[in-house]
């Protein structure tokens, strides 16, 4: 019979063999441009799966379609203990399947990128008798795979609808101001014959309706106004004003080129309502918690800022909350100057129409969930988020607007500092108007006396030393 300490013995190898087997039976399961490998520990290939067309096989897993994968794991008659591997997405599948999967350490990572041309050439296109030209096929089939996956990628990037949602947001910006100068120009002009007009009416493009399918202010009627869903009462203020007018005569020159300008200003407003509708639709699509928080416009103007949702979603509370406000922001950096409370979302609502004093806590509070919204949006996409987000938020809008309804005595000095400092400059920059002509001369009371200069003074003058 074997003694105590020989039973200690092939206790501690039978471990110890039990240990070797479980670590021996470690094998990465690395998914490559060109194939799907299967290395031990010594970094052997076990198993070689060449994909037919590359970038097809690697589309048909990014989109979840494991057949290839299924068919490579047939090489294991038992499995193996632990299977690691260098696509992260695949993990669950493999745990699905009773593997124990787990993601590859960066080490190891970057050796398999390292030791990949040696398992293409160890495995790759391992049927064919001449083996000359294998290390130029891999090197061609390798250039093709990524030229193919690259442009694949960059026509992905192109459809995604975030960069379409800020181009919308960027051309409704441009649209308004051309819409802004032209129909400046055309109220302008036409106020030369109507001149009565330009107060009576504000929209712009009512405006240009009138000048487009009346033209003379002779010709303007009851019937037509009231087609333009003009009030009664400003529809008798017109047509009386059109009589008693003191504006000049038009040629019909000069008024085919109003109705011209007139037939922009209408259609470039036609084409402002459709990138609207557009614009709220897409955030509606790709982002329904930022949408519902900020309104449509001002999520599209971050995301464009931002440069693309998933920029927005990795970025900050407090650098949501000024984004656009970047010039004051290094304005502080560089003079000390307080540091901007808000950019973009100075356009939500509720922080336009608060007093200056809540601004930055209402803004601080919108962009935190903002922040968290993005975040929603990007990954879970789930739009019933919004209620919970909207609620807290509106909580916490009340609490804000009850608890500082008054300015606190700093801000209250701030304030006013800041109206003499205003009063102070406009002092200096009237100083010159006020006095008129003898403005370069002194004022009685101004100095007591003058401090004349003696150019013929010596520096080292005895006089001068103490």
């Amino acid at each position: 019979m074997p003694s105590r300490n020989n039973k200690v013995i092939i206790l501690y190898l039978l471990s110890y063999l039990e240990f070797r087997f479980m670590t021996d039976n470690v094998y990465k399961f690395l998914i490559l441009e060109l194939g799907i490998a299967i290395v031990d520990e010594k970094n052997m290939i076990q198993s070689f799966k060449r994909f037919h067309d590359p970038v097809q096989s690697h589309l048909k897993i990014k989109n979840r379609d494991y057949e290839e994968i299924s068919e490579s794991l047939e090489v294991f008659k038992v499995k193996p203990e632990l299977l690691q591997t260098n696509y992260p997405e695949i993990i669950d599948y493999l745990r699905n399947n009773t593997f124990h999967a787990e993601k590859i350490s960066a080490v190891e990572e970057r050796q398999s990128q390292i030791d990949k041309i040696s398992f293409y050439t160890e495995m790759y296109d391992s049927d064919q008798q001449d083996h000359s030209g294998r290390g130029r096929d891999i090197s061609d089939n390798l250039r093709e795979f990524s030229l193919k996956w690259s442009s694949l990628k960059v026509k992905e990037a192109s459809e995604q609808l975030d960069l379409h949602i800020s181009q919308s947001i960027n051309a409704l910006d441009e649209i308004d101001k051309i819409l802004n100068t032209v129909g400046t120009r055309m109220r302008e002009w036409y106020g030369l014959h109507f001149p009565e007009l330009d107060n009576l009416l504000q929209n712009i493009v009512t405006y240009a309706n009138i000048v487009s399918k009346v033209g003379k202010r002779e010709e303007i009627t009851v019937e037509f106004l009231q087609s333009l869903e003009i009030p009664e009462n400003k529809i008798e203020i017109i047509i009386m004003t059109a009589k008693r007018s003191k504006g000049g005569k038009l040629t019909e020159e000069n008024l085919l080129i109003l109705q011209s300008l007139a037939n922009e200003v209408i259609s470039l407003a036609q084409i402002r309502k459709t990138l609207e509708d557009h614009i709220d639709i897409s955030m509606e699509e790709i982002s329904p918690n930022l949408k519902e928080l900020l309104t449509a416009t001002v999520g599209a103007r971050l995301i464009a800022k931002a440069g693309s949702l998933k920029r927005l979603a990795s970025l900050s509370s407090s650098t949501i909350q000024i984004l656009g406000a970047e010039k004051a922001l290094f304005r502080t950096l560089k003079t000390g100057a307080n540091p901007p409370k808000h950019g973009l979302l100075f356009q939500h609502p509720v922080i336009h129409s608060a007093p200056k004093w809540q601004r930055g806590k209402l803004a601080r509070a919108i962009s935190s969930k903002a922040a968290i919204a993005a975040r929603v949006d990007l990954y879970s996409r789930n739009p019933e988020s919004s209620n919970t987000l909207a609620s807290k938020l509106n909580d916490r809008i009340t609490e804000i607007q009850e608890k500082y309804k008054e300015p606190s005595e700093i801000q209250q000095r701030q304030q006013q500092q800041n109206f003499k400092r205003a009063d102070r400059d406009s002092y200096t920059r009237n100083k010159g108007k006020q006095y008129g002509r003898d403005r370069d001369k002194d004022r009685d009371g101004d100095r007591d006396f003058k401090f004349k200069k003696n150019k013929f003074k010596k520096r080292f003058h005895k006089s001068n030393k103490k």
